[in-house]
């Protein structure tokens, strides 16, 4: 079997900068912390951040012990990375170095002679590269030209093709479970929401009653100069799956419902501190909700909350300022899918 090679062509950025090859201060605590013999040297390093007046020979020479102890804990740690999936991913999330082909190189080749593809999925999952770059080990999975390693390799490109080859090797129930979760995200990839797979419908009038006063006081007004009037609104809803698509036959769904509610309000000002104010604005209150969906229906009805809402709003300030806010419409509410997963 050929060697798999990465595309070193681009640096790999890892949060927003370029990071060294070797960071040993960032790791330096912990060595002194487990290696007894550097009792004396764990002591300079801590006067070094307490004590700004000291031997800078001595730090320089703590410095240098910090830096070999450091360098040998890397090495073990990526002696074993080579070899060891788990003890990779554990070296790529520690190690803020600026790339990591070797050990994902040594992983993705091992593991491709012996079809291990949980291995190869989980490294080059933890690997801070582009697709570009892990490509040569998605092309490994490829190869092995089985359901589980054309499931993954989806999973690392989100391209059609591995999901129409997994397909072609579907048999078990779980197996099309999966394949259709896939063909979910693809449409959400081409059309950059995943609403086309749902329809989602208002059952019932948005219900607004039970309106409730409150009165109370904050630093910059009077006592019981606050009027407020509080209510929770409500309105059921429809979920349904686009069956149409062809897609919803096998798998069980968690749909998040995003509802908006939009109250139109006038806001009048007058204040010296905050400046006048008279102009009117759309109030908006998000509320989320997680539905599961099944076969064969895949729908269910719910309701959606929001509660505690400012309907009208007024106070006058203790420099004499006043704030009215008042509802100058009927509320209107909105809502989407804003994600989808599938059950394990």
């Amino acid at each position: 079997m050929a060697t798999i090679k990465l595309d070193k062509s681009s640096k790999v950025v890892v949060n927003g900068v370029f990071a060294t090859a070797v960071a040993p201060l960032a790791v330096a605590s912990d060595i002194l912390n487990v290696d007894p013999t550097l009792k004396k040297t764990r002591t300079h390093l801590t006067e070094a951040f307490t004590n700004p007046v000291q031997d800078f020979a001595e730090l320089e020479k703590t410095k240098k012990q910090v830096l070999y102890v450091a360098k040998q804990q890397y090495d073990a740690d990526k002696k074993q990375a080579m070899s060891n999936a788990d003890k990779a991913v554990e070296f790529i999330t520690n190690y803020p170095k600026d790339d990591f082909y070797e050990v994902v190189e040594s992983i993705v080749n091992s593991s491709a002679q012996n079809k291990a593809t949980q291995n190869i999925y989980k490294v080059l999952s933890a690997f801070p590269a582009t697709p570009e770059q892990k490509n040569p080990g998605i092309e490994a999975l490829r190869n092995m030209k089985t359901f589980d390693a054309f499931s993954k390799a989806f999973d690392l490109s989100g391209k059609a093709v591995d999901a129409k080859n997994a397909q072609k090797l579907a048999s078990s129930q779980n197996d099309k479970r999966k394949v259709e979760y896939m063909a979910i995200k693809l449409l959400r990839a081409k059309n950059g929401t995943i609403n086309k797979a749902f329809n989602v419908s208002i059952t019932t009038n948005l219900d607004g009653a039970n309106i409730k006063t409150k009165n109370g006081s904050t630093f910059f007004t009077f006592k019981s100069n606050i009027d407020q009037a509080v209510t929770n609104f409500s309105c059921g809803v429809k979920i349904k799956a686009n069956k149409k698509l062809g897609a919803f036959q096998y798998g069980t769904y968690d749909v998040a419902i995003k509802a908006i509610l939009k109250i139109p309000k006038h806001l009048m000002r007058r204040s010296s501190w905050l400046g006048n104010s008279d102009e009117d604005y759309v109030d908006e209150i998000v509320t989320t909700k997680t539905i599961r969906l099944s076969g064969p229906a895949f729908s269910a009805d719910t309701t959606m909350l929001f509660d505690n809402v400012t309907a009208t709003y007024k106070d006058r300030g203790v420099m004499g300022g006043t704030t009215e806010v008042t509802m100058t419409g009927d509320p209107s509410i909105n809502t989407e899918v804003s994600n989808v997963t599938l059950v394990e």
